[in-house]
């Protein structure tokens, strides 16, 4: 059974979101027969001293980068927002200096913004 927290919904549907979706930020709308999501209001993820910072290689991608700064691939999203990349990441080129920002940071934010 899914907790209160993880379940979104409208007049006719429910929906189970995990915790760690972009989606726990955005909310579930019904206009007529059409159900959709709400463009999600995610925190700012401020950046830190002990953020880890280095030049992206042409084998990098955002979820294997997220599965091993976070253990949870799914967390990718948290990834584009610390760094300003939109979700598919195209501007993800070698060379781009990518923040991963520590784990503390990214519970904190996500705590106080719910």
């Amino acid at each position: 059974m899914a907790s209160d927290d993880s379940v979104i919904k409208t007049s006719q549907y429910q929906v189970e979101v995990s915790p760690n979706s972009h989606l726990a930020f955005s909310k579930l709308r019904q206009y007529g027969e059409v159900v959709f999501w709400e463009r999600p209001e995610i925190p700012e993820i401020p950046t830190r001293d002990m953020d880890t910072v280095f030049s992206l290689k042409s084998s990098n991608r955002i979820d294997n980068l997220a599965n091993s700064a976070f253990g949870d691939s799914n967390l990718s999203w948290l990834l584009a927002q610390a760094n300003d990349v939109r979700l598919p990441p195209l501007g993800m080129n070698p060379g781009y200096s990518f923040r991963i920002p520590m784990i503390q940071t990214v519970i904190k934010v996500l705590r106080n913004s719910r």
